[in-house]
């Protein structure tokens, strides 16, 4: 694994998971579990008017974050993947395979908020052939990724506000990587992507292994970018993502204990690090590239998902809360 972005979990949840995986996999071996992994800042959309039964994944156009769609439930291998392009997909498989599911205790979906008063901006950005947007049938459950090895989990800790702040907002631990999930009868081989790009995405890795669904990452893949100090990646993403959206939204990431994403919980460079403009670096006249693009882990693996207009049921927003 390139980057780690996620916690390492506590004895108490792990001893919870092992005793729900267990029953689980006694009471529903008639039915599986197709799941498709998201990870990175991606923003969930619906629009029952127009697609109904549809969930969309959109993505900004970036300079420096890519896209990618692969075989297997293992989204930490993207950086040997091949990158798509921007543009309009579908992923879709066999609506016959379609089960009944009975959701286990699962991690919950902590996601940023955002609200789109304007219904043309929805249609704009879904109609978009310069961005990334990926269609999906919609889930019959989500859930913030655990690992089965019980080594990480899909959260990452950073804070974000609709203005600028210091010390004024508390931390909070947000999905950065989620699972979608499909109740079905039998696991199919692949999902077919068309749209800018037809393809066929297999249900396990290129050595068939990791199986049971797909991963759809957008991240940087460029190791010269990592930052320990102010997280600059991740803080790129926020901004772009507001530009798509027409949001103002604010954030800060802490620290990081080391060059593969683990994060120093709790401190914050406060008089270093921007909340808004990924070009302030504190160690922007020794870097070797353009200021600003810098992110611990190879990756940007700490920026909160978003859920447009309450796109997710039952996912937690958390609120801005002040400690002054």
């Amino acid at each position: 694994m390139r980057h780690t972005c996620r916690y390492w979990q506590t004895l108490g949840r792990i001893a919870l998971l092992f005793v729900m995986a267990a029953l689980f996999a006694k009471s529903s071996f008639a039915q599986k579990d197709l799941q498709i992994l998201v990870s990175g800042p991606w923003a969930y959309v619906t629009d029952p008017a127009k697609h109904p039964g549809r969930l969309f994944l959109v993505a900004p156009n970036s300079q420096h974050h890519m896209v990618y769609i692969f075989g297997g439930i293992n989204a930490s291998d993207f950086a040997n993947q091949h990158a798509i392009g921007v543009g309009s997909y579908t992923l879709d498989f066999d609506p016959n395979i379609k089960g009944t599911y009975t959701a286990v205790d699962q991690e919950p979906a902590v996601l940023c908020g955002g609200a789109i008063a304007d219904p043309n901006r929805l249609q704009i950005v879904l109609a978009s052939t310069t961005n990334y947007v990926i269609s999906l049938p919609t889930p019959d459950g989500y859930s913030t990724y655990a690992d089965p090895t019980f080594k990480s989990d899909g959260y990452s800790e950073s804070k974000v506000s609709s203005g600028h702040f210091t010390t004024s907002v508390f931390p909070e631990n947000y999905t950065t990587l989620m699972v979608l999930h499909y109740g079905i009868r039998v696991m199919p081989d692949s999902l077919m992507q068309a749209g800018t790009k037809t393809d066929t995405v297999k249900t396990t890795d290129a050595t068939g292994n990791s199986a049971g669904g797909i991963s759809i990452v957008v991240g940087d893949p460029e190791p010269k970018h990592n930052d320990s100090t102010c997280d600059h990646v991740s803080l790129e993403s926020v901004k772009e993502r507001n530009g798509l959206w027409n949001l103002t939204q604010y954030a800060r990431f802490p620290k990081e204990l080391n060059m593969q994403g683990l994060q120093d919980h709790y401190h914050y460079d406060y008089a270093r690090c921007s909340d808004t403009d990924p070009t302030v670096h504190p160690l922007s006249k020794n870097s070797g590239d353009r200021v600003g693009l810098l992110s611990t882990g190879s990756a940007d693996c700490h920026t909160c998902q978003m859920s447009i207009n309450s796109a997710i049921p039952g996912a937690i927003v958390p609120t801005t809360v002040g400690i002054q």
